[in-house]
């Protein structure tokens, strides 16, 4: 088999993930489709979240930590009511009827710009001491020493505020909980607040337009067109990328470390095109052949490159 037929076998799939199903279930959904058990997912939405879900599959699934962070949500929140997971589907905690006015609501919106130090939601998928929050929170045993993490929200935009409800577009790094927001701008307000909806409308590079429902990707692979769903790592990891010999292939295979002039298809040539001038800035760089990644390497210095994973035995 050749390499772009190697390649051909690891890709990711952008799917939109249904309200009511985990991105487990969407993980196991795609391999029972596929058939391969080699399937994971690019990023975390709970439940009650619709949209993007990036789906690595085959060796992909060794690549998801290179993907773009930032994330974009559209997001619904109810003010004047608290609950114990931050959104509607929780034990309703408090409500209130006495509401902020507008000016209110946008001022305290303003401080959720930015660097922020957030608390994740007491039922959320956060590791603390071999156990997930949501673990110790459905037997009541929260700890109390949950630590704040560092966040950063892009921007922040209000598309329609009729209070009690809200409806933001948020753009943030990885790891922010969009419940959290919802539950510290009540709290803010003095009313309480919690997530009425959510839907991911990008993840990188992976937008909602471009998305295939799971009932799509069936007929898809019916259909013999599963390849116009797939997605070639090469176009979504942000990363810069390196085009090498089809000689140098083979050092990558065996673990050894290639050189970015001395490997470079374009060698004598300015590279610039490729990324390759700026791939010293980076701890990693992403290395091509024939238009497909072969392995991500890391930057060791002096324009070394030793492979950090390896996408093809070379065959």
């Amino acid at each position: 088999m050749d390499l772009a037929a190697k390649a051909s076998q690891n890709f990711f799939l952008n799917i939109n993930k249904p309200r009511g199903k985990t991105a487990h279930d969407v993980v196991y959904q795609v391999r029972k489709l596929l058939k391969i058990s080699r399937v994971g997912h690019g990023g975390t939405l709970d439940p009650m979240a619709e949209g993007v879900l990036p789906i690595a599959v085959g060796k992909c699934t060794r690549l998801i930590r290179f993907l773009v962070g930032t994330k974009t949500y559209k997001a619904g929140i109810l003010l004047g009511q608290s609950t114990t997971t931050d959104d509607i589907e929780g034990r309703v905690l408090s409500q209130s009827d006495v509401l902020p006015d507008e000016q209110a609501i946008r001022q305290a919106l303003n401080l959720f710009s930015g660097k922020l130090e957030q608390l994740p939601p007491d039922y959320s998928a956060v590791h603390y001491q071999g156990k997930r929050l949501y673990q110790l929170a459905r037997v009541g045993q929260v700890p109390e020493d949950i630590k704040a993490r560092s966040v950063e929200v892009y921007s922040l935009d209000v598309v329609a505020s009729k209070p009690p409800h809200l409806e933001l577009v948020i753009s943030c790094s990885a790891g922010t909980y969009i419940r959290s927001i919802a539950r510290d701008l009540g709290a803010k307000l003095g009313c309480g607040g919690c997530l009425e909806s959510l839907v991911r409308t990008a993840a990188g590079p992976f937008v909602l337009e471009s998305s295939v429902t799971l009932e799509e990707l069936a007929k898809l692979i019916e259909d013999g067109q599963l390849a116009s769903a797939m997605v070639k790592p090469s176009t979504v990891l942000g990363l810069p990328n390196l085009d090498i010999k089809k000689e140098s292939v083979q050092k990558l295979v065996f673990g050894q470390t290639i050189h970015r002039e001395a490997d470079s298809a374009h060698a004598g040539q300015s590279n610039s095109q490729d990324g390759a001038d700026a791939a010293f800035d980076f701890d990693f760089v992403s290395v091509s052949y024939g238009g497909d990644i072969i392995a991500v390497c890391r930057s060791t210095g002096e324009g070394n490159l030793q492979p950090e994973v390896v996408m093809t035995n070379g065959e």
